[in-house]
C-alpha cells in the first residue's frame, strides 16, 4: 500500500509544481505528542516524499503541517458552534486531521489503527461519518478534484 501512495505522492508534487506550489520537509517529530506514534504508514510515506505545501491548492485544499494534526474532537471543540456529542468523542478521537478544504469549512481525517488508512471527511455536523475510502483513495480524487471529496450525506 505504501508503494501506492509513493507514486501518488510524487504525483502530488507535480499537481503542486504546476501550481507554483513550493513544499518543505515536514518532520513528524513536531506532531503533537497525542498523535506522532498513531500515524499511518502512508501518511508518514507521502509526507516523506512531498513534504508539506507552504500554501493551500488552487482549489481551496491545504496539507496540514505535523505541528497542526490533531483530533477531529480537537479540532471540532476549536472550530465548530456545534458542540461535539459525547457520544461521538471516542470515535473522533480516532480521527486524526491532515488538512482542510475551503480555510477549514471541511476536513479531512484519516482513522488510527486501520490498515490501510482511511479517510473521511469531517464537517462539523454528523460527524465520524463513513470512510470515504483508503488515503490512496483519497490522493488519487485529490489530483483530479474529484466527487469522492466531496461526499456529504
Amino acid at each position: 500500500m505504501a508503494t501506492e501512495v509513493e507514486g501518488l505522492a510524487r504525483e502530488v508534487q507535480r499537481y503542486w509544481a504546476r501550481q507554483d506550489i513550493r513544499s518543505t520537509l515536514a518532520d513528524l517529530a513536531q506532531a503533537p505528542d497525542d498523535v506522532r506514534d498513531r500515524l499511518p504508514e502512508e501518511y508518514r510515506a507521502f509526507v516523506s516524499i512531498v513534504g508539506i505545501p507552504e500554501r493551500e491548492d488552487d482549489e481551496g485544499f491545504l496539507f496540514w503541517h505535523p505541528s497542526q494534526l490533531r483530533t477531529a474532537t480537537r479540532v471540532l471543540d476549536e472550530s465548530s458552534s456545534e458542540r461535539v456529542r459525547d457520544k461521538d468523542r471516542p470515535a473522533l478521537e480516532r480521527l486524526i486531521v491532515f488538512a482542510d478544504y475551503l480555510q477549514e469549512s471541511w476536513w479531512y481525517g484519516f482513522w488510527i489503527g486501520e490498515s490501510p488508512a482511511r479517510v473521511s471527511l469531517v464537517t462539523g455536523i454528523n460527524d465520524p461519518r463513513a470512510p470515504i475510502g483508503s488515503f490512496a483513495d483519497f490522493l488519487s480524487a485529490y489530483l483530479v478534484d474529484g466527487p469522492l471529496l466531496y461526499e456529504v450525506d
